[in-house]
């Protein structure tokens, strides 16, 4: 029957006994939720939602007045129901935690917005849901999609930033600027930015004064954690170390927000700062120079090659690495 199609329905992500049950493609997205409560057993809420694994990673919500028809739905796929608007447990740069009520069939990037508007804070450019299923390494959500769509496990979500376009609405508040500072040092502290010995040692002392609850006890500081101080791609050496400790003495103190200020202002302007890679194929589409040997005139047919993307604020170049480790710059868009 061209009408009828056989879904495999799951109570949530983690249900590993689905039952196959037989849905109408002339069902819009409210009649099939329904019918799948009854079926399942589970209790009617206007919170329940369904969600529709189309293909891997693709998904589609089954939405009142949509038919199943129109989602492309096909037998053997999987629905899985969910229960919408409840609170998610937010962390934050720095340490605190809140829980928000979500729309879970509402894009991330919308989702921001509500987050922001929770702290009372005017929403900024760059931030997203980080997912905790992996708590050792965050993974940024793509804020095009639902929560579900990228995320199987979202009672507890991190927020902050992912993008580094700095911008002076960053100090319009106590929060906006705290959590700023505390995410551009953990991403400048992962290495990956030209940097002098110099520069790595104001960075560190700024970084004491930003985080400094008294600016008179910075001088006094004795590091336990280099790898709190410096790029993880730095070699600390003692005369590294010494230098460091001297500078720290003759630092003119300063106020948490006016060091904050700086520091963001100075991690700003390196090159590299903010930067993703993405591995990508890549074809040359640029015209050759003319060729005045007829022979020649026909055009090499263009070669697809495996290549890193690197984007950042104020860079983005594809590179290509050879297997002995060479590097070589193919494309500078900056």
């Amino acid at each position: 029957n061209r009408d009828k199609v056989e879904l495999f329905t799951h109570t949530s992500f983690n249900d590993k006994e689905p039952k196959k049950l037989p849905y109408d493609l002339k069902m819009d997205g409210h009649i099939a939720l329904q019918y799948a409560e009854q079926n399942l057993g589970i209790p009617h809420s206007e919170d329940n939602v369904m969600l529709i694994r189309i293909y891997k990673e693709m998904f589609q919500w089954a939405k009142e007045g949509q038919m199943l028809r129109m989602l492309k739905v096909q037998n053997d796929m999987n629905a899985y129901i969910l229960r919408n608007n409840r609170p998610i447990r937010f962390h934050f740069s720095d340490g605190h935690t809140t829980k928000i009520i979500i729309d879970i069939t509402k894009p991330i990037e919308e989702l921001v917005t509500v987050v922001f508007q929770n702290l009372k804070i005017q929403p900024m450019f760059g931030y997203t849901f980080y997912s905790l299923e992996d708590r050792k390494n965050p993974r940024p959500l793509d804020s095009r999609f639902t929560i579900p769509e990228v995320c199987r496990n979202w009672d507890e979500l991190l927020f902050k930033r992912r993008f580094f376009v700095i911008s002076g609405e960053v100090l319009s508040n106590a929060f906006s600027t705290k959590s700023t500072f505390a995410d551009c040092q953990e991403q400048f502290l992962k290495g990956g930015c030209t940097v002098t010995e110099d520069q790595i040692i104001e960075f560190a002392i700024l970084a004491h004064y930003a985080n400094a609850d008294d600016a008179t006890t910075v001088k006094n500081t004795k590091v336990i954690d280099w790898s709190l101080e410096v790029p993880k791609d730095f070699k600390v050496t003692k005369k590294f170390q010494q230098k460091f400790y001297d500078s720290l003495k003759k630092s003119t103190p300063m106020d948490q927000f006016s060091a904050a200020r700086s520091y963001l202002g100075k991690v700003r302007k390196l090159k590299e700062f903010g930067t993703e890679k993405f591995l990508a194929l890549y074809t040359d589409l640029t015209p050759p120079p003319p060729s005045k040997d007829k022979k020649d005139a026909k055009r090499e047919q263009k070669v697809q090659e495996e290549v890193t993307l690197i984007v950042g604020p104020l860079r983005i170049v594809i590179i290509q690495q050879s297997p002995k480790g060479e590097i070589t710059l193919l494309k500078d868009l900056s």
